[in-house]
């Protein structure tokens, strides 16, 4: 979101939140970017305005690459353009799970998000750009990580629907063990628009098992 619409987004939903009362929650939220090296910045942004939030989740979308910050999901070029830089797209992944453990580690005040973003969106281009690894250590340090600090995990249905992913963030294996681990797994469509709620739902291989507010837990 460009910075000069935060204010009229924060208003329109509290007046939303106002009309609606009694009849239909709306909750005022955010999904909050982690970047490597602007953590005090974020944290100050949290402290402003963490308190008028009622959901919020922490991603990474950005990879800091020597000076460089570039958005994996952009698109397969940038993508690749990650992997010539750090020498493989395999240590494209390896960079990506590393941030993400880092995000989940990271001290961003009281009001840093409890749910962390679609885990593995790395694999968003895995049919154009594949790699040989699983990352299984990778990512049960990340899920380990999310239950001993008592979080959340958005289980995304927009990977489903993207061509060169067509598997949800994260993918069936990653949500079995999260499941074994009691990590409460919270649905999430990756909306930008109206017409993309619900993204990929029904792909979710654990979707009957979904409650209101669309939370599953073991």
């Amino acid at each position: 979101m460009d910075w000069k619409y935060l204010t009229s987004y924060f208003e329109e939903v509290i007046h939303v939140k106002k009309e609606f009362k009694g009849h239909l929650d709306v909750n005022l939220g955010l999904e909050v970017d982690f970047i490597e090296g602007f953590e005090k910045e974020t944290t100050e942004f949290l402290n402003e305005y963490g308190a008028l939030l009622d959901d919020s989740i922490l991603s990474v979308h950005f990879l800091k690459i020597d000076a460089n910050y570039l958005c994996l999901d952009y698109s397969p070029d940038v993508f690749k353009q990650a992997g010539d830089l750090l020498g493989s797209f395999e240590a494209v992944y390896r960079k990506y799970f590393e941030t993400v453990l880092s995000s989940i580690q990271a001290n961003l005040g009281k009001y840093k998000p409890k749910r962390i973003g679609h885990i593995t969106l790395a694999r968003k281009f895995h049919k154009k750009h594949p790699v040989s690894a699983d990352y299984t250590t990778e990512i049960s340090n990340i899920l380990m990580e999310i239950r001993n600090k008592g979080y959340e995990l958005d289980y995304n249905g927009a990977g489903c629907v993207k061509p060169l992913c067509k598997e949800p963030y994260p993918y069936n294996e990653v949500i079995n063990e999260a499941i074994k681990l009691g990590i409460p797994l919270v649905y999430g469509s990756d909306a930008h628009q109206a017409s993309a709620l619900l993204s990929g739902f029904e792909s979710l291989t654990h979707r009957e098992l979904l409650k209101k507010p669309l939370l599953l837990r073991d």
